[in-house]
Protein backbone atom coordinates (compact mmCIF):
# COMPACT_ATOMS: atom_id res chain seq x y z
CA UNK A 1 0.00 0.00 0.00
CA UNK A 2 2.93 2.36 0.47
CA UNK A 3 3.51 2.40 -3.27
CA UNK A 4 -0.20 2.84 -3.93
CA UNK A 5 -0.40 5.88 -1.66
CA UNK A 6 2.76 7.39 -3.16
CA UNK A 7 1.29 6.91 -6.62
CA UNK A 8 -1.87 8.62 -5.40
CA UNK A 9 0.21 11.61 -4.37
CA UNK A 10 2.66 11.87 -7.24
CA UNK A 11 1.26 9.65 -9.97
CA UNK A 12 3.21 7.01 -11.82
CA UNK A 13 3.63 3.28 -11.39
CA UNK A 14 2.84 2.05 -7.87
CA UNK A 15 5.39 -0.76 -8.24
CA UNK A 16 8.21 1.73 -8.71
CA UNK A 17 6.99 3.73 -5.74
CA UNK A 18 6.92 0.51 -3.73
CA UNK A 19 10.60 0.03 -4.54
CA UNK A 20 11.29 3.50 -3.17
CA UNK A 21 9.16 2.79 -0.10
CA UNK A 22 11.09 -0.37 0.75
CA UNK A 23 14.43 1.28 -0.01
CA UNK A 24 13.81 4.25 2.29
CA UNK A 25 12.26 2.09 4.99
CA UNK A 26 15.11 -0.39 4.80
CA UNK A 27 17.69 2.37 5.14
CA UNK A 28 15.98 3.75 8.24
CA UNK A 29 15.80 0.28 9.78
CA UNK A 30 19.59 0.16 9.55
CA UNK A 31 19.76 2.83 12.26
CA UNK A 32 19.77 2.01 15.96
CA UNK A 33 16.51 1.69 17.88
CA UNK A 34 16.69 5.19 19.35
CA UNK A 35 16.89 6.88 15.95
CA UNK A 36 14.13 4.69 14.54
CA UNK A 37 12.00 5.50 17.57
CA UNK A 38 12.56 9.23 17.16
CA UNK A 39 11.64 9.14 13.47
CA UNK A 40 8.58 7.01 14.16
CA UNK A 41 7.53 9.27 17.04
CA UNK A 42 7.60 12.37 14.85
CA UNK A 43 5.80 10.68 11.97
CA UNK A 44 3.15 9.31 14.32
CA UNK A 45 2.33 12.79 15.58
CA UNK A 46 2.03 14.00 11.99
CA UNK A 47 -0.21 11.00 11.25
CA UNK A 48 -2.51 11.83 14.16
CA UNK A 49 -2.76 15.42 12.97
CA UNK A 50 -3.63 14.36 9.42
CA UNK A 51 -6.27 11.87 10.63
CA UNK A 52 -7.96 14.50 12.80
CA UNK A 53 -7.76 17.16 10.07
CA UNK A 54 -9.09 14.86 7.33
CA UNK A 55 -11.89 13.59 9.56
CA UNK A 56 -12.87 17.15 10.49
CA UNK A 57 -13.11 18.07 6.80
CA UNK A 58 -15.19 14.98 6.05
CA UNK A 59 -17.60 15.31 8.98
CA UNK A 60 -19.90 17.89 7.30
CA UNK A 61 -20.45 15.36 4.49
CA UNK A 62 -21.21 12.42 6.80
CA UNK A 63 -24.65 10.85 6.64
CA UNK A 64 -25.09 8.24 9.35
CA UNK A 65 -27.72 6.47 7.26
CA UNK A 66 -24.90 5.50 4.90
CA UNK A 67 -23.11 3.52 7.59
CA UNK A 68 -24.21 -0.06 6.90
CA UNK A 69 -24.89 -2.62 9.56
CA UNK A 70 -22.54 -5.59 9.58
CA UNK A 71 -23.79 -8.44 7.44
CA UNK A 72 -24.21 -11.61 9.46
CA UNK A 73 -22.30 -13.55 6.80
CA UNK A 74 -19.27 -11.27 7.27
CA UNK A 75 -19.34 -10.65 11.01
CA UNK A 76 -15.87 -12.18 11.49
CA UNK A 77 -14.27 -10.25 8.61
CA UNK A 78 -12.70 -7.38 10.61
CA UNK A 79 -11.61 -9.52 13.59
CA UNK A 80 -8.01 -10.08 12.51
CA UNK A 81 -7.63 -6.53 11.25
CA UNK A 82 -8.80 -5.05 14.54
CA UNK A 83 -6.64 -7.43 16.55
CA UNK A 84 -3.64 -6.43 14.44
CA UNK A 85 -4.47 -2.74 14.80
CA UNK A 86 -4.59 -2.95 18.60
CA UNK A 87 -1.58 -5.23 18.99
CA UNK A 88 0.96 -3.50 21.19
CA UNK A 89 2.22 -6.16 23.56
CA UNK A 90 5.73 -6.02 22.10
CA UNK A 91 6.29 -2.48 23.37
CA UNK A 92 5.07 -3.12 26.92
CA UNK A 93 8.48 -4.36 28.18
CA UNK A 94 10.16 -1.23 26.79
CA UNK A 95 7.56 1.01 28.43
CA UNK A 96 7.98 -0.92 31.67
CA UNK A 97 11.74 -0.30 31.53
CA UNK A 98 11.14 3.43 31.10
CA UNK A 99 8.81 3.52 34.11
CA UNK A 100 10.78 1.03 36.21
CA UNK A 101 11.78 3.66 38.76
CA UNK A 102 8.57 5.68 38.49
CA UNK A 103 4.99 5.27 39.60
CA UNK A 104 3.37 1.96 38.67
CA UNK A 105 0.04 3.75 38.58
CA UNK A 106 1.39 6.12 35.93
CA UNK A 107 2.64 3.14 33.93
CA UNK A 108 -0.84 1.58 33.95
CA UNK A 109 -2.39 4.88 32.90
CA UNK A 110 0.02 5.15 29.98
CA UNK A 111 -0.89 1.63 28.83
CA UNK A 112 -4.62 2.37 29.06
CA UNK A 113 -4.30 5.70 27.26
CA UNK A 114 -2.16 4.16 24.53
CA UNK A 115 -5.07 1.81 23.87
CA UNK A 116 -7.88 4.35 24.11
CA UNK A 117 -6.26 6.99 21.88
CA UNK A 118 -5.92 4.68 18.85
CA UNK A 119 -9.46 3.43 19.50
CA UNK A 120 -10.78 7.00 19.36
CA UNK A 121 -8.80 7.75 16.19
CA UNK A 122 -9.97 4.55 14.50
CA UNK A 123 -13.58 5.31 15.39
CA UNK A 124 -13.29 8.90 14.15
CA UNK A 125 -11.76 7.84 10.85
CA UNK A 126 -14.18 4.95 10.28
CA UNK A 127 -17.25 7.09 10.92
CA UNK A 128 -16.00 9.97 8.76
CA UNK A 129 -15.03 7.79 5.79
CA UNK A 130 -17.84 5.22 5.86
CA UNK A 131 -20.33 7.96 6.69
CA UNK A 132 -19.38 9.63 3.42
CA UNK A 133 -19.03 6.63 1.11
CA UNK A 134 -21.27 4.05 2.77
CA UNK A 135 -21.25 0.70 1.01
CA UNK A 136 -19.17 2.23 -1.79
CA UNK A 137 -16.17 2.49 0.54
CA UNK A 138 -13.10 1.32 -1.34
CA UNK A 139 -10.70 -1.28 -0.01
CA UNK A 140 -7.97 1.22 0.88
CA UNK A 141 -10.67 3.61 2.22
CA UNK A 142 -9.22 6.65 0.47
CA UNK A 143 -9.47 6.87 -3.31
CA UNK A 144 -13.24 6.53 -3.45
CA UNK A 145 -13.61 9.81 -1.55
CA UNK A 146 -12.83 11.88 -4.65
CA UNK A 147 -16.25 11.47 -6.21
CA UNK A 148 -17.94 12.50 -2.98
CA UNK A 149 -15.86 15.41 -1.66
CA UNK A 150 -13.26 16.26 -4.30
CA UNK A 151 -9.63 15.56 -5.11
CA UNK A 152 -8.29 17.18 -1.94
CA UNK A 153 -9.40 14.09 -0.04
CA UNK A 154 -7.10 11.96 -2.19
CA UNK A 155 -4.09 14.09 -1.28
CA UNK A 156 -4.80 14.14 2.45
CA UNK A 157 -5.88 10.52 2.46
CA UNK A 158 -2.76 9.40 0.62
CA UNK A 159 -0.55 11.28 3.07
CA UNK A 160 -2.41 9.68 5.96
CA UNK A 161 -2.26 6.22 4.41
CA UNK A 162 1.42 6.55 3.62
CA UNK A 163 2.23 7.64 7.16
CA UNK A 164 0.12 4.84 8.64
CA UNK A 165 1.82 2.18 6.54
CA UNK A 166 5.31 3.63 6.99
CA UNK A 167 5.09 4.01 10.77
CA UNK A 168 3.79 0.44 11.03
CA UNK A 169 6.63 -0.76 8.80
CA UNK A 170 9.21 0.96 11.01
CA UNK A 171 7.68 -0.23 14.29
CA UNK A 172 7.28 -3.85 13.23
CA UNK A 173 10.59 -3.87 11.40
CA UNK A 174 12.49 -2.53 14.39
CA UNK A 175 10.80 -5.06 16.66
CA UNK A 176 11.67 -7.94 14.32
CA UNK A 177 15.24 -6.75 13.89
CA UNK A 178 15.77 -6.52 17.64
CA UNK A 179 14.23 -9.95 18.14
CA UNK A 180 16.79 -11.43 15.73
CA UNK A 181 19.63 -9.60 17.49
CA UNK A 182 18.74 -10.13 21.14
CA UNK A 183 16.75 -13.38 21.09
CA UNK A 184 18.61 -15.25 18.37
CA UNK A 185 22.03 -13.57 18.71
CA UNK A 186 22.23 -12.68 15.04
CA UNK A 187 24.69 -10.09 13.86
CA UNK A 188 23.03 -6.68 13.43
CA UNK A 189 23.77 -6.53 9.71
CA UNK A 190 22.22 -9.97 9.10
CA UNK A 191 19.19 -9.11 11.25
CA UNK A 192 18.71 -5.87 9.33
CA UNK A 193 19.14 -7.59 5.96
CA UNK A 194 16.54 -10.28 6.65
CA UNK A 195 14.11 -7.77 8.14
CA UNK A 196 14.37 -5.43 5.17
CA UNK A 197 14.38 -8.17 2.51
CA UNK A 198 11.36 -10.24 3.55
CA UNK A 199 8.62 -7.62 2.93
CA UNK A 200 10.30 -6.69 -0.35
CA UNK A 201 10.33 -10.31 -1.54
CA UNK A 202 6.77 -10.97 -0.43
CA UNK A 203 5.53 -7.92 -2.32
CA UNK A 204 7.22 -8.83 -5.57
CA UNK A 205 6.12 -12.44 -5.15
CA UNK A 206 2.59 -11.13 -5.60
CA UNK A 207 1.45 -11.15 -1.98
CA UNK A 208 -0.04 -7.66 -2.07
CA UNK A 209 -3.50 -7.96 -0.53
CA UNK A 210 -2.70 -5.87 2.53
CA UNK A 211 -6.08 -6.25 4.23
CA UNK A 212 -6.08 -10.04 3.92
CA UNK A 213 -2.48 -10.24 5.14
CA UNK A 214 -3.05 -8.19 8.29
CA UNK A 215 -6.28 -10.08 8.87
CA UNK A 216 -4.44 -13.40 8.94
CA UNK A 217 -1.48 -11.99 10.88
CA UNK A 218 -3.81 -10.36 13.39
CA UNK A 219 -6.05 -13.35 14.01
CA UNK A 220 -3.29 -15.98 13.96
CA UNK A 221 0.04 -14.42 14.96
CA UNK A 222 -1.32 -11.81 17.36
CA UNK A 223 -3.83 -14.34 18.64
CA UNK A 224 -1.11 -16.87 19.44
CA UNK A 225 0.98 -14.13 21.04
CA UNK A 226 -1.97 -13.21 23.23
CA UNK A 227 -2.52 -16.84 24.20
CA UNK A 228 1.13 -17.18 25.26
CA UNK A 229 0.97 -13.98 27.30
CA UNK A 230 -2.21 -15.09 29.05
CA UNK A 231 -0.77 -18.56 29.69
CA UNK A 232 2.27 -16.91 31.27
CA UNK A 233 -0.01 -14.82 33.47
CA UNK A 234 -1.83 -17.96 34.59
CA UNK A 235 1.42 -19.34 35.99
CA UNK A 236 1.11 -16.83 38.80
CA UNK A 237 -2.17 -18.39 39.90
CA UNK A 238 -2.86 -21.16 42.31
CA UNK A 239 -5.81 -23.46 41.81
CA UNK A 240 -8.96 -21.73 42.97
CA UNK A 241 -7.18 -18.53 44.01
CA UNK A 242 -6.77 -15.13 42.44
CA UNK A 243 -3.90 -14.19 40.15
CA UNK A 244 -1.71 -11.36 41.42
CA UNK A 245 0.75 -9.57 39.13
CA UNK A 246 2.19 -6.52 40.83
CA UNK A 247 -0.78 -4.57 42.13
CA UNK A 248 -3.18 -6.17 39.64
CA UNK A 249 -5.43 -8.96 40.89
CA UNK A 250 -7.84 -11.03 38.82
CA UNK A 251 -9.63 -14.37 38.84
CA UNK A 252 -8.03 -17.07 36.64
CA UNK A 253 -11.32 -17.58 34.81
CA UNK A 254 -10.81 -14.33 32.87
CA UNK A 255 -7.56 -15.29 31.10
CA UNK A 256 -9.02 -18.75 30.47
CA UNK A 257 -12.02 -17.19 28.71
CA UNK A 258 -9.73 -14.97 26.65
CA UNK A 259 -7.49 -17.92 25.75
CA UNK A 260 -10.53 -19.86 24.56
CA UNK A 261 -11.77 -16.91 22.49
CA UNK A 262 -8.36 -16.28 20.91
CA UNK A 263 -7.94 -19.99 20.17
CA UNK A 264 -11.28 -20.06 18.37
CA UNK A 265 -10.23 -16.99 16.41
CA UNK A 266 -6.95 -18.61 15.37
CA UNK A 267 -8.68 -21.82 14.29
CA UNK A 268 -11.45 -20.02 12.41
CA UNK A 269 -9.05 -17.71 10.55
CA UNK A 270 -6.87 -20.64 9.49
CA UNK A 271 -9.90 -22.53 8.19
CA UNK A 272 -11.13 -19.40 6.43
CA UNK A 273 -7.72 -18.86 4.83
CA UNK A 274 -7.61 -22.48 3.62
CA UNK A 275 -11.12 -22.12 2.22
CA UNK A 276 -10.18 -18.94 0.33
CA UNK A 277 -7.03 -20.43 -1.17
CA UNK A 278 -8.48 -23.76 -2.30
Amino acid sequence: LGGVFLAGLAGGDSSLWSLLFFAVGGCILFFDLRRIGTINFILTFVLIGVIVFLSALLMPHVEFARIPLVRTSEWFLPYGVFLFAFAGASVIPDVADVFRHRSEKLFRRIVVLSTLIPLALYALFIVSVVGVMGEETTREAIFGLERFVGSWAIVLGSIMGLLAVFTSYLALGADLKNMFIYDYSWRPVLAWGITAAVPFMLYFAGITDFVSIIGVVGAVAVGIDGILILATALKTCRTGSRCVIGSVSFHPIFPLILIAALSLGVAYEILLFIHRTI
